[in-house]
């Protein structure tokens, strides 16, 4: 910053010259000044001042403002300039003028002039914020000069968003900020103006594209939001007692007036899908094993009975691999917990993501949770135990348990006709609950707390109807999982 003056040869033709300022390891900077005779006039525009006394009166050019525009003209010559007309344009989509010519008697030499009024547009309703809008200022005098000048500015509008979602289900669920079957939920959408100007009467809107989802009050008053506001908009849902485990959930959201809107879908799973290998062995998911394989142990699961473990005697120079490969439906995260003992800093429990190490942990490591944000489509998660080329340290391996994945495409083939075939009522339930068949198979079923601990089962049921009383347990929700369709169903019990 500064100011430098500079001494030329007068310049000898008329019009714009063309400056550039350059320093050594800096960006350029290009401009233009004018090249104006000394014995004529020359008026130009330097300054303008926006009045919206008929709109929100903050002095800037808002959305579905009237606007009345008072220019300065100053004559930059040694000459006066009489009987000036003014004339303002723009090819603005955005902006219409109704009055755009105003005169004044003149603007004597180096002297500035001030026209009150001088033009009047409007602005569209519906315009995109920080918009740039340039006018045209056409001036003559009555010798024939003429001169242009231009007037740049930005129009200011709402921009409507949400900032997070939020499922609250500690008043008539679970408390554990999940859809679960059988819940009556608050869906808490936050919404929000970014944008540079203030916006009334909102109405916020919630549906729900499953039919396992009932949104019974979908409606919201925002009303008013101003610059950089935020409000809640709270929605209530009913979720079918009956929803399958792992049902992708989409929720159109719309945020308006009729002028301004917004629309985004949030996404999210009922339940939760998990892999705590509580049936004691890998057959919950097509897992990959690597030439030396992991193995399921029940020595000090991080919970449950069971849990994975690297290969054991793994040789110097080798790794132990364990991988599946998933489609995420909607963006989310995946964590599990981990626990290593190993030669610190040389022998490695490694997890990657498509093929990039998010971590990697070795030496003594107690169960310890960790969690990595996983995109949507098909995903490759690994978890490798890896062996340096000699000495060993500990038990030499590592152990994994409870995976929480984020939402995915389960074999949902046959949805359809399992729901249609199997009834559980009621739900939610005091402790007492029968399971129904309409099909004639041979079925156990399991009963789980959320830990994927066992609590209940039934094997090798021939009737149509079976039934189970959890009045001892805790209040929560509980997982049915039934078998041979290998469908699982949640239960709330109260």
């Amino acid at each position: 910053s500064g100011m430098v003056t500079l001494s030329f040869t007068p310049l000898s033709n008329i019009g714009t010259a063309d400056l550039v300022v350059t320093k050594q390891f800096r960006e350029p900077y290009f401009g233009t000044v004018s090249v104006i005779t000394t014995n004529a006039p020359f008026v130009i525009c330097p300054s303008y001042l926006i009045d919206d006394s008929f709109g929100n009166n903050n002095g800037l050019i808002d959305y579905g403002e009237v606007i009345h525009l008072d220019v300065d003209l100053h004559n930059l010559g040694s000459v006066n300039a009489n009987n000036i007309s003014v004339k303002l344009s723009t090819n603005n989509q955005y902006i219409t003028i109704t009055d755009s010519l105003d005169f004044t008697s003149g603007v004597n030499a180096n002297q500035t002039a001030n026209i009150t009024n001088a033009f009047t547009f409007l602005v569209d309703n519906n315009i995109p914020d920080q918009h740039q809008v340039q006018f045209q200022l056409d001036v003559t005098d009555a010798s024939g000069n003429s001169w242009v000048s231009y007037i740049q500015d930005v129009l200011n509008a709402p921009l409507l968003g949400h900032i997070s979602f939020t499922i609250d289900d500690v008043t008539s669920g679970n408390g554990n900020g999940k859809l679960d079957a059988g819940e009556t939920v608050d869906i808490i959408v936050e919404t929000v103006n970014s944008g540079h100007a203030d916006v009334s009467n909102l109405i916020a809107n919630l549906s729900c594209l499953s039919n396992f989802v009932n949104v019974t009050s979908s409606v919201v008053n925002i009303n008013n939001l101003i610059i950089n506001q935020s409000l809640n908009a709270v929605f209530t849902i009913d979720i079918d007692p009956f929803a399958p485990l792992g049902i992708l959930t989409h929720f159109p959201f719309d945020l308006g007036n009729g002028i301004y809107t917004y629309n985004f879908t949030f996404s999210d799973v009922i339940g939760i899908i998990d892999e705590d290998y509580e049936v004691g062995n890998f057959s919950n998911y097509t897992w990959i094993q690597g030439i030396y394989p992991w193995s399921i142990d029940s020595i000090l699961p991080y919970e449950g009975a069971y849990c994975s473990k690297s290969f054991d005697g793994l040789p110097d120079g080798e790794e132990s691999e364990l991988s599946i490969i998933v489609n995420v439906l909607a963006a989310g995260d995946i964590f599990f917990y981990y626990s290593v003992s190993s030669e610190e800093d040389y022998d490695f429990l490694k997890f990657k993501i498509n093929g990039a190490k998010m971590s990697e942990w070795s030496g003594n490591e107690p169960w310890t949770l960790a969690t990595y944000p996983v995109g949507v489509g098909q995903n490759t998660f690994k978890w490798e135990y890896d062996k340096d080329g000699n000495w060993q340290s500990g038990q030499d391996c590592a152990w994994i348990d409870y995976i929480v994945f984020p939402p995915i495409a389960l074999n949902t083939s046959s949805i359809t006709e399992n729901f249609a075939d199997i009834k559980l009522f009621p739900n939610p339930t005091m402790g007492a609950f029968s399971i129904s068949f309409e099909n004639n198979k041979l079925h156990d079923i399991e009963i789980l707390d959320l830990n994927g601990k066992i609590i209940q089962q039934a094997v090798n049921i021939t009737t149509n109807k079976w039934s189970f009383d959890i009045s001892k347990f805790d209040s929560g929700t509980y997982l049915i999982k039934i078998y041979p369709e290998n469908i699982t169903y949640q239960i709330v019990k109260q």
